[in-house]
C-alpha cells in the first residue's frame, strides 16, 4: 500500500488518454463580436443602455413589430407594444459603469435567443493614432446568430464605427 505521506509521481503514460469534451445537448457556440470605435466607452455604454431603441432593429427583431419601445426599465430589458404590453427580454445580471453590461437573456423571450450576452468596453487605439473604444460582444448559445450580429453592426455604426467584412 503507498504511504500517503510520499509524493505521487505523475506519468503521462501511465494513465489512459483523456476523454473528449461531451457537447451539451443543445448547447451552440459561443458568438463573439468586436470592433474599434472612435466613440468613447461612455457613450457607448450610454448607447448601449440608454440609447437601444434609437439603433436595435425593431423592423426584424422585435415582439410587436417596429412601432415598439425597447429600453432598460431598471434592470430589466423591456418591450412595450403600441398598446403598452410588456415583453421581458433580459435581466441585468451586473455592470460596471461605461466598462461592461451583462444580461442574463429571459428563455421567455419573444425574440432571439441566448442564455447570456456579455457586452465589453475598453480603450483601443484607432488606426489614426488616437485612443477608441473597443466593444466586444460575446453571446451564449445565440440564435439565430445573423440576427445577432445585425444588431451589433448597428450598434457599431449608430456609434459611427463600421465593420470590416473580410
Amino acid at each position: 500500500m503507498p504511504d500517503p505521506d510520499e509524493p505521487t509521481v505523475f506519468s503521462p503514460f501511465s494513465h489512459a488518454p483523456a476523454a473528449e469534451p461531451t457537447p451539451v445537448p443543445g448547447r451552440r457556440p459561443t458568438l463573439e463580436l468586436a470592433a474599434v470605435i472612435a466613440a468613447p466607452a461612455d457613450v457607448a455604454f450610454r448607447a448601449m443602455t440608454d440609447s437601444i431603441h434609437l439603433w436595435w432593429p425593431l423592423t426584424d427583431v422585435s415582439t410587436w413589430g417596429e412601432d415598439t419601445y425597447l429600453e432598460f426599465d431598471g434592470d430589466a430589458l423591456v418591450e412595450t407594444s403600441p398598446r403598452n404590453e410588456t415583453a421581458l427580454w433580459a435581466q441585468a445580471l451586473g455592470w460596471q459603469q461605461d466598462r461592461w453590461i451583462e444580461l442574463d437573456w429571459s428563455p421567455d423571450a419573444p425574440v432571439l435567443q441566448a442564455s447570456t450576452l456579455l457586452v465589453e468596453l475598453g480603450d483601443a487605439a484607432l488606426p489614426s493614432g488616437a485612443t477608441g473604444t473597443a466593444v466586444n460582444w460575446r453571446v451564449e448559445d445565440g440564435q439565430p446568430s445573423a440576427a445577432w450580429s445585425d444588431a451589433f453592426e448597428r450598434l457599431v455604426r449608430f456609434l459611427g464605427g463600421r465593420l470590416d467584412l473580410d
